[in-house]
């Protein structure tokens, strides 16, 4: 598998939402004593992932009083080859996780966020001698090496880190996860009792409630819906054969490919496309994330979460996932969970002014994403909890 061909892997899609808060401007920032302050610092940082992998990001430290310690959140990206920032090459710039970032230091807390593996500064992948020709061997390598368990492992590892920096009071961390980054983060959440210090809170953005196949598949039936003549029945239900396969034995199954080349009103790229996406080396990938059903998952987390989710969001619906969380969330005894559904704003947290011409893609978070999470990171990470 050659770096081109991983880096036109996107599970998810990103979008946009957008809407002015109710009091018009920004969380207010705190005020230091200048006589006392330390100032606001980022740092690059790098520290193991699972299996040997060295990750790469960026630490901000907010500034705060001399001889104290502030709280903190590690920023979790979307599918994809995303980096700390929210972007990914060819072109699709958010800056959304940097975004996030910078408000975050306003309010006084610090963040890490890091570039994926094979992404950015991280380690990369294992190369085969021939990336056209690779052994048995050099493929289980890259399965291994892109396991569902490794990304969960790798965002693990991030919280570890952010814990043991001496200007981060452990006890007050958090999860931040977009999009695919939110289920990890549910996982890491729900799941991980080995932290000395669990999270102390979950936020969830743009997240999905329904399991990978079926927001995939609603996806690419979106996509073939602008495309009237590729017959849309046929592709959906290779798609479901390959997941099926997926589900049942942890391979991706070769006969709906040569169904779907053996059609000859089916594009040529369409199905290579769908080769790149199913190719052997992420079977582990996809066999792990078909195990998650995110909303069952984020139950079985005890603590306070947010949910942020753009009402104008074409990938992940407000309408469809939103309320799956919602009442998973309300199952739990206690419940502490907010959810925020912003209008006019899409899958990356920005503004939507023409949902035909404008994908919100580009831009600023909008405000009452970027307000709606201060103040409630402040709360529920405030040393007086």
């Amino acid at each position: 598998m050659t770096r081109r061909q991983f880096y036109s892997i996107t599970m998810i899609s990103l979008s946009i939402l957008l809407f002015l808060s109710a009091c018009g401007g920004q969380a207010p920032s705190q005020t230091l004593s200048p006589n006392t302050t330390v100032t606001q610092s980022q740092r690059d940082v790098t520290y193991p992932g699972v299996d040997s992998v060295t990750l790469a990001g960026t630490l901000v430290i907010p500034a705060h009083q001399k001889g104290t310690r502030v709280p903190g959140v590690i920023i979790v990206a979307g599918s994809g080859p995303t980096d700390r920032n929210g972007n990914q090459p060819g072109g699709l710039t958010t800056n959304l996780d940097s975004q996030l970032a910078d408000q975050l230091a306003q309010q006084g807390i610090a963040s890490l966020r890091y570039d994926k593996r094979a992404v950015g500064a991280s380690s990369s992948f294992p190369r085969a001698q021939n990336p056209n020709q690779p052994t048995a061997a050099e493929i289980k390598a890259l399965q291994d090496f892109f396991a569902w368990d490794n990304y969960v492992g790798d965002a693990r590892a991030t919280l570890s880190e952010l814990q043991q920096q001496p200007e981060i009071d452990p006890a007050r961390t958090a999860l931040i996860g977009h999009s695919e980054g939110s289920i990890i983060v549910g996982e890491v959440a729900a799941m991980d009792k080995g932290l000395a210090h669990p999270a102390a809170a979950l936020v969830l953005i743009s997240a999905p409630g329904r399991p990978i196949d079926v927001i995939l598949r609603e996806q690419i039936a979106h996509q073939l819906e602008q495309q009237p003549t590729i017959p849309a029945g046929f592709v959906l239900s290779k798609l479901d054969e390959i997941f099926a396969g997926l589900r049942k034995t942890g391979k991706v199954p070769t006969a709906p490919f040569a169904d779907l080349k053996a059609n000859s009103k089916v594009p040529t790229q369409l199905t290579q496309n769908l080769e790149v996406l199913f190719q052997p080396a992420y079977n582990e990938f996809w066999y792990g994330e078909l195990q998650v059903d995110p909303a069952a998952t984020v139950k079985h987390y005890p603590g306070p979460v947010l949910v942020l989710q753009g009402a104008k969001d074409v990938q992940v619906f407000a309408t469809e996932d939103t309320p799956l969380l919602d009442a998973a969330l309300k199952s739990r005894n206690p419940d502490d969970h907010l959810i925020d559904i912003i209008p006019n704003t899409s899958h990356n947290m920005k503004l939507v002014q023409n949902p035909a011409t404008d994908p919100g893609i580009a831009g600023q978070v909008v405000l009452e994403c970027t307000n709606t999470l201060r103040r409630w990171l402040a709360e529920k990470l405030s040393a007086s909890r």
